[in-house]
């Protein structure tokens, strides 16, 4: 994976040189984010549009063999909006459920902090635009006034991103060289989503 190899060179090279580390860079498990946006039911269908927002950071700090303090923050975004169409094979006023397809456009940023005081100081080596593709399936329980949506989904988007420049600015001085495309990330995606809606008429006129 290539931030993978970025930050394991970053922290195998700092476990050598380090009189202390307080923090370790790290990769998620996970990556949270948020959701704001509208559904519209349509007889056995349904479609809608939201924006997203996800973040991770993640923190390295300590003391080099020299006695220098070092900072490194990265901080990885993929904020977008999305468009989605679903059809629903099972469609009550109370339960509902089906699968659908959605197109996404995102941009996609790794930025860098270098100092916990000076908030300008920093660089951000990658960022990109990205169309995404996604198949989801989803279910929705309660009424027109209250629903919870339960989905899970699978995003494939339609290229991928370099990060030649991240591994170059993070490890400046002991970057590793990599080729045939080692650093090329394909953020591909998949997870679970949960949803509240608010607000609705009366009732559904199934």
């Amino acid at each position: 994976m290539p931030f993978g190899h970025i930050i394991d060179d970053f922290n195998d090279f700092h476990e050598t040189t380090d009189i202390t580390t307080a923090h370790k860079l790290c990769l998620p498990m996970y990556i949270p984010g948020y959701i704001f946006g509208f559904k519209i039911h349509s007889r056995f269908s349904e479609f809608g549009g939201n924006i997203y927002f996800n973040n991770f950071t993640t923190l390295a700090q300590g003391k080099d063999s020299n006695g220098i303090d070092y900072y490194k923050n990265l901080i990885v975004t993929y904020n977008g909006f999305n468009l989605y169409y679903r059809v629903l094979i099972v469609n009550t006023n109370f339960f509902r459920t089906g699968p659908g397809i959605s197109f996404k456009i995102e941009q996609f940023k790794a930025k860098i902090d270098f100092d916990q005081e000076e908030l300008f100081n920093s660089v951000v080596p990658t960022s990109k635009a990205l169309i995404a593709g996604q198949i989801n399936y989803t279910i929705s329980v309660g009424g027109p006034k209250f629903n919870f949506d339960i989905g899970v989904f699978y995003q494939l988007p339609f290229w991928q991103i370099e990060l030649d420049l991240l591994n170059n600015q993070l490890n400046e001085g002991y970057a590793g060289i990599y080729t045939d495309g080692q650093l090329n990330f394909n953020p591909a995606s998949y997870g679970i989503t949960f949803t509240i809606g608010l607000g609705s008429r009366e009732n559904y006129d199934f």
